[in-house]
């Protein structure tokens, strides 16, 4: 196996009482990280078995316990999802897998890097190498070529990334029409995650439950 195409992908815990505060913490959703396991799915099926997903959001999971995942499966790439308050959790995960491993390639993307994009690096540079702006498969794929040696970094789509100093904006990654080679979430999420997760109160009563993308754009 490559070493460089060892990749766990990560959601970070963000406690309840961060979103929907400490009087209604008990009637927040716990949703699954379908943006994550899509791409899982889509990096195994086109021959990038060594894939991981680790949903610490679902496991109520801190840094501590997260690192210890990144310890004993030393992965050659790190990729987290954040919203943006989600993205002070992404942050102290990141710090601490740069510091046990500076040789890690960390990757943002999710909600808070689309919309945050360049500001990513102005408030934090050097801790992540790759900020993925858009649709993650198609730009992942190319990601984990380059990190193989397949492609140069020129070659990347959907990512931006330091060079010099300088922010380089690649191409967009444009989802293709066809959906149905992306898999689906729940070939790479644990049995064991799907009791846990739940909507909001009002919202939906009854677990398990699960979700997947009808459409895309």
């Amino acid at each position: 196996m490559n070493p460089s195409s060892h990749a766990l992908l990560i959601s970070p815990y963000v406690p309840l009482e961060v979103a929907y505060g400490s009087s209604a913490r008990g009637a927040g959703a716990v949703l699954p990280p379908l943006g994550i396991l899509y791409l899982a799915s889509y990096l195994k099926r086109i021959g990038y078995g060594d894939v991981e997903v680790l949903d610490a959001n679902v496991l109520a999971w801190d840094a501590d316990r997260v690192m210890e995942r990144v310890r004993s499966s030393r992965p050659r790439v790190v990729g987290l999802t954040a919203t943006t308050l989600g993205f002070p959790y992404a942050v102290e995960v990141a710090r601490r897998v740069r510091a046990f491993d500076p040789a890690v390639v960390l990757v943002l993307g999710g909600a808070h890097a689309k919309g945050a994009k360049a500001e990513v690096f102005r408030t934090d540079p050097g801790l992540f190498d790759y900020l993925c702006y858009g649709e993650g498969e198609i730009a992942f794929r190319t990601l984990m070529e380059h990190l193989a040696g397949d492609i140069p970094r020129s070659g990347l789509k959907g990512f931006l990334y330091l060079e010099a100093g300088e922010v380089v904006t690649a191409p967009e990654a444009v989802t293709p029409l066809d959906l149905d080679p992306f898999g689906h979430p729940s070939e790479l999420v644990d049995p064991a995650w799907i009791p846990r997760y739940h909507e909001k109160v009002m919202a939906y009563k009854f677990r398990p439950m699960f979700a997947l993308y009808a459409s895309r754009g």
